[in-house]
């Protein structure tokens, strides 16, 4: 398997895993996938949107 492949796989099975997980324990699962797309996010928009995304569950779980 191709290391692009790989990578997607990986991706889409953390991905699907934590969408199943949201129901038991929606905190966290939304922080795994945030800070799986801050990992995976290319550009500087990306990182920065992830960033902000982070920064509101933070405030969010706080509240």
């Amino acid at each position: 398997m191709e290391s692009r492949a790989l990578s997607r796989a990986m991706v889409e099975s953390v991905v699907d895993r934590s969408l199943r997980e949201i129901v038991s324990d929606p905190d966290r699962s939304l922080r795994k996938l945030v800070d799986l797309g801050n990992l995976l996010a290319r550009g500087r928009s990306q990182k920065e949107s992830f960033s902000l995304l982070s920064r509101v569950l933070s405030m969010w779980k706080y509240s």
